[in-house]
């Protein structure tokens, strides 16, 4: 149950007046209901909205930021809603300016963007219901086939390869665009206390994992627990020659595919919640995406045939973006960064899986837990008890083996 739920009708007003003066509409019917609600979507609460005049119609979606002092605290309310819209109002337009200026595309990658605030306690998203537009999340509980993954590791390519392209020939635009962004990432990863939620989850596997995970591996595990902000910062400052802006939360809820109605394939995809895109590395868009989307054993032995896919894309589409991305970020770092950094998708995975596993009543409702002890409630905000525990200990086991005998951990 929602405790804060800050979209009254005349909040719903306000959000859509630029936006219907924008689009000369004058007295629409306004038709909305509730999307998830705080205590599922964790940082927001949604409503998705139709907006009809005679024959128009717009299928909308609102992000909202709560309004309640004891919510913005514990969840960082306005550093979140500053980031993510900054992704939409600045740095997804000087993308597409850039991308028609050099092929006269657009990104299309994300949900078109109507209207923002980011006024302190006030902040909201409007954006296109991608639902509408046929696009639809995964399973999260299944993991994705050779034709999700590649769906989603050319996209990011094509994602990287604008930011590669456009700090190569106009680096001053691309600075401009990080210093928008920013790089306080690390302050919301300690604001979460989210080593302290890798130690509970590795908790589990230590009690459950007997007989499938050995002890020196769970020792392995622990110590790049121990070094997780270190890996984040090294991560960002490591070279910044070959650094960009990236997603930033690639974990399957945060992707939505389109399908083929015939073949059921994925034909097109849009990415969501930019509000941890930082400045940094690719391999942690496609570490955190791997290894807690694609983790069957069949993917993890194909790790090479993945990453060889992603490079040969990125390259492509920065060559038709008019660089070379054999001199901006050459094949062999790339595969060194992976080697070095790679444990961060490995990490992520480890918390993660067990918010994907989890049935309905086992993840915290975060606007209740906040209300009634805020200080508890932020010590362990995504911690999930999990009744049964054995699939996750199967994949973890999987992911810890593969990150083992490769050295990545």
């Amino acid at each position: 149950m929602t405790v804060d739920d800050p979209i009254n009708e005349s909040d719903i007003k306000e959000i859509l007046r630029d936006f219907l003066t924008e689009k000369w509409i004058e007295d629409p019917e306004v038709i909305y209901q509730d999307g998830p609600n705080l205590g599922d979507g964790y940082l927001g609460v949604t409503k998705a909205i139709t907006v009809k005049k005679g024959e128009t119609s717009f299928d909308l979606f609102v992000k909202a930021a709560p309004k309640d002092e004891i919510l913005r605290v514990a969840l960082n309310t306005h550093m979140v809603f500053k980031q993510e819209i900054a992704a939409y109002t600045k740095l997804f337009p000087a993308y597409n300016k850039f991308l028609q200026e050099k092929i006269g595309e657009e990104l299309n990658l994300t949900p078109k963007c109507y209207n923002s605030n980011a006024e302190e306690s006030r902040e909201f998203l409007l954006l296109e219901n991608l639902n509408d537009l046929g696009f639809k999340v995964f399973d999260k509980k299944k993991l994705l086939d050779e034709d999700h993954i590649l769906m989603v590791l050319k996209n990011y390519a094509k994602f990287h390869g604008v930011s590669y392209a456009l700090k190569d020939q106009r680096g001053d635009v691309f600075a401009n665009l990080c210093q928008i962004i920013g790089d306080d990432i690390l302050v919301l990863f300690e604001h979460f206390n989210f080593t302290t939620m890798l130690t509970i989850a590795l908790d589990v596997l230590k009690e459950h994992g007997d007989g499938k995970i050995d002890s020196i591996t769970l020792e392995k595990a622990e110590e790049s627990i121990e070094n997780f902000y270190e890996l984040i910062k090294e991560s960002m400052n490591c070279n910044h020659n070959h650094t960009i802006l990236i997603h930033g939360d690639c974990w399957m809820n945060n992707m939505q595919f389109k399908y083929d109605e015939q073949t059921k394939k994925p034909v097109d995809l849009r990415l969501v919640d930019f509000q941890i895109a930082r400045e940094t590395l690719p391999v942690m868009d496609l570490s955190y995406f791997f290894y807690c989307s694609a983790i069957t054993q069949e993917n993890l032995d194909k790790l090479d045939f993945y990453l060889d896919y992603y490079y040969e894309n990125l390259k492509d589409f920065v060559k038709k973006l008019g660089s070379n991305v054999d001199k901006i970020y050459p094949y062999d770092t790339f595969k060194d960064d992976w080697r070095r950094f790679c444990k961060f998708g490995i990490m992520m995975s480890i918390c993660v899986s067990r918010i994907v596993l989890a049935e309905t009543g086992e993840t915290l409702n975060v606007a209740e837990k906040i209300r009634t002890d805020p200080e508890e409630a932020r010590k362990a905000l995504f911690v999930v008890n999990l009744s049964n525990n054995d699939e996750y200990v199967d994949r973890m086991s999987r992911v810890l083996k593969h990150a083992v005998k490769n050295k990545y951990i």
